[in-house]
């Protein structure tokens, strides 16, 4: 009887090691996705389990929260231009007023593509001048981006994926009802990503491009970004969640080791995780990889023209 019962806790243990496994070997030859996830205008204080839960909830499911994010500027395109680049906003590097980045460089997403990555975003609004040179390609004609995921899942190639969520201007008493719709957008998000099993290869990103300042005298606290500009802290604090792919989340560090971050990080943090090696130099640093640095001194990026 004993014997038996060594030789099934032996099989069973032999079988749960085997399944392990080739979980594992799924995962890593599961193609690596990336979704960059922008909200207009929020704030960092108002991810919070009483107004956004299911943001909060998941969060708590293995993302990296930095409550320490604060963009350079508070104009929407730089931010964003910023994220997607790996250049700092504060320098001439980004164009402040719509223009496109000239003479036109190798960016990170032009690096991403020349790797087999299908570099994407699905709004009609990403064709604006600012965006242009990016290396970003734009597939306006269907803007649902749990519909697009499910069908890049069935492809199986590696993506980078930039979306953009946004509400209709409402007035300033109905800023929660925003928070509360966003909430449950990202809900809808989140379970397609554990459903359909994307978040085992996938790193989600989800950040800001500007807070919003909510008074009398100035419903908007977006200004053009210049070195004198005086930004307030509810415009420059914005949130900055990651969730790396499963099997990278045990040797994340804690925010509090990472300290300050800007959108700038985002793609030498991106880049680390996968363990690409970046053909430009960034602005910005490492999130996962490089010590806080409080003074924020960055190197200028080298700007190789394209051919």
């Amino acid at each position: 009887m004993r014997l038996r019962f060594l030789f099934i806790s032996l099989a069973l243990a032999l079988f749960i090691l085997v399944s392990v496994s080739a979980i594992k070997q799924i995962e890593r030859q599961t193609a690596a996705g990336i979704i960059i996830l922008t909200v207009e205008g929020l704030q960092g204080a108002l991810v919070n389990q009483q107004q956004m839960p299911r943001l909060s909830a998941a969060a708590a499911q293995g993302g990296l929260r930095l409550p320490e994010h604060r963009v350079e500027s508070g104009g929407s395109g730089s931010t964003i231009v910023s994220l997607l680049t790996g250049l700092s906003s504060l320098p001439s590097n980004i164009p402040s007023q719509g223009q496109p980045l000239y003479p036109p460089v190798m960016t990170p997403l032009h690096q991403l593509t020349d790797r087999g990555f299908v570099v994407v975003g699905l709004q009609p609004f990403m064709t604006k001048d600012v965006y242009a040179h990016l290396g970003l390609t734009v597939m306006a004609d269907n803007g649902d981006p749990l519909f697009w995921l499910a069908r890049q899942k069935q492809q199986g190639v590696p993506f980078l994926l930039w979306y953009h969520y946004v509400e209709p201007p409402r007035e300033p008493s109905l800023q929660q009802e925003e928070v509360t719709d966003f909430d449950a957008w990202f809900g809808r998000l989140w379970d397609h990503l554990q459903k359909s099993g994307l978040h085992r290869s996938t790193c989600l990103v989800v950040t800001a491009d500007h807070g919003e300042v909510h008074t009398e005298q100035d419903r908007d606290g977006r200004v053009s970004p210049s070195k004198t500009s005086h930004l307030q802290d509810e415009t420059v604090r914005l949130p900055l969640i990651i969730w790396a792919p499963q099997r990278y989340r045990s040797t994340l560090p804690d925010a509090e080791a990472i300290g300050r971050s800007s959108p700038m990080d985002l793609m030498p943090t991106l880049f680390g995780l996968f363990d690409i090696e970046p053909e430009t130099t960034f602005d910005g640093r490492d999130l996962l990889r490089t010590p806080a640095d409080n003074s924020r001194s960055r190197l200028r990026l080298k700007r190789e023209a394209l051919p």
